[in-house]
């Protein structure tokens, strides 16, 4: 995609984009083979590279726009990216997608929304050392997109923002194929599943992203061993 605005350039809209990256994992369900896999990651290579952002994003204002930390990313887009690496780990297991999908819960997301969620910018950028009205080099937003408020620019993310936390808090614990349980992300949580045909609650303490000592206390049923 060529850094210009034309009706060409405009076809790549960060959050379409950033949710679309999802696709060929769910053709490989259906129809197993290498090349959708590896499109996947040759997708994400591509947007490190060109349009790669801090905090494990992509620019997108509100389409893809460099590597400049000038650029901004969209606060749908970053819900995108987090709802992708939900499906992509679920559907391939790559605990690289895991990883991103932690970097930018942590990072991507908190920095464009205020603590108590009653307001958040439409874009943000890794540079951000001031919110105004200014001028910026976005590709399509207006001036208003950087400012904390309730609903800046289109209302898109005012729905959107609700999601990210809570997508995250259903995806952090998996079921495995064979048989056992995945703690594909960390964090605060408590979890009742099945395995080994049994049922199993697994509390996770953890001050986790702010400390690294990760606590599991395991209570099946009754004694068992499973994966």
């Amino acid at each position: 995609i060529p850094y210009n605005w034309t009706a060409l350039g405009k076809t790549a809209h960060g959050p379409l984009l950033f949710r679309a990256l999802s696709y060929p994992s769910h053709w490989n369900l259906l129809s197993p083979n290498g090349r959708s896999v590896e499109s996947i990651h040759a997708g994400i290579e591509a947007l490190e590279s060109f349009h790669g952002q801090a905090g494990g994003r992509f620019s997108g204002d509100e389409h893809i726009s460099g590597t400049r930390p000038t650029q901004g990313t969209e606060l749908c887009g970053i819900i995108n990216i987090l709802a992708t690496m939900e499906t992509l780990v679920a559907d391939l297991g790559d605990p690289a997608f895991a990883d991103r999908l932690e970097i930018v819960a942590f990072n991507g997301l908190p920095g464009t929304i205020t603590p108590d969620f009653w307001a958040h910018q439409y874009v943000q950028q890794a540079n951000q050392v001031l919110v105004s009205n200014d001028e910026r080099e976005w590709s399509t937003n207006p001036l208003c997109a950087n400012i904390y408020g309730l609903s800046p620019h289109y209302p898109c993310c005012l729905f959107s923002m609700h999601r990210g936390f809570p997508g995250y808090v259903e995806n952090m614990w998996m079921a495995s194929n064979d048989g056992g349980l995945a703690a594909v992300a960390y964090g605060p949580s408590r979890v009742r599943a099945r395995a080994a045909g049994i049922d199993v609650v697994i509390t996770e303490e953890t001050r986790y992203p702010f400390d690294g000592a990760i606590r599991l206390i395991v209570e099946p049923a009754r004694p068992a061993a499973f994966p």
